[in-house]
């Protein structure tokens, strides 16, 4: 992902070191594969992924279900909606013009269930084992008998110790309205991972995501 049409606070890849040019073939072959960026800069870049709610490759984004939309490649000029034709454009344009985007990735935070979650404004990477795995559901804490408890309010995409990724059911997890009818969030609800309600798991909607979201709330007219 390049930086074009990002927001400011978005990060950009930590450059690579410079490769020798040893043939004319520039790219990188297996007798002169090309150098890896310096590992405390990519694990930073990592992190600040994470925070900023920005999914990258198929580890994070599966070729054949990640849908553009819940992945934010919709505000982050990840797919041109008037360009054509590539495998999924039916849907895609479908549910950019007249779908409801019910669900978007979203930076997660980790916390055991004795603490607190950080406010967004605070939150920092904690070399923090939760044994967490891409994958496992996000239910609320209560399970059925919280309102909609037997319902996965959520999909872990992500995770590095106590910072992560998550596909976010967002009139469930947060205060973020898609639709007139609005959802089912409850201020203080607390969600566990996998059902584990000493494992929980708080999202945010980053600034950018945020103000991007609230301009298509007032193109729809949802207030």
């Amino acid at each position: 992902m390049g930086s074009l049409g990002r927001h400011d606070a978005l990060p950009r890849r930590p450059p690579e070191p410079p490769k020798p040019l040893t043939s004319l073939h520039t790219g990188p072959t297996p007798s002169n594969p090309r150098p890896p960026a310096h590992p405390r800069a990519a694990r930073a870049y990592t992190l600040r992924r994470y925070l900023h709610g920005v999914a990258e490759g198929p580890g994070e984004l599966p070729p054949g279900s990640a849908l553009p939309q819940e992945s934010n490649l919709d505000h982050l000029r990840g797919v041109d909606f008037r360009k054509g034709c590539y495998l999924g454009q039916e849907l895609t344009i479908r549910t950019q013009h007249t779908g409801v985007v019910r669900k978007r990735i979203l930076p997660v935070q980790l916390y055991g269930a004795s603490e607190q979650a950080a406010p967004p404004s605070r939150l920092a990477y904690a070399p923090v084992e939760f044994g967490v795995r891409a994958g496992e559901d996000v239910r609320r804490v209560g399970g059925a008998a919280a309102v909609g408890g037997r319902r996965s309010a959520g999909r872990v995409v992500a995770a590095v110790g106590n910072v992560g990724l998550a596909l976010c059911r967002l009139e469930v997890m947060t205060d973020v309205r898609v639709s007139a009818e609005g959802g089912s969030y409850v201020p203080g609800q607390e969600f566990c991972v996998g059902g584990d309600e000493e494992k929980r798991i708080v999202a945010f909607v980053p600034v950018w995501l945020r103000e991007r979201l609230d301009g298509e709330r007032e193109k729809k007219g949802i207030e």
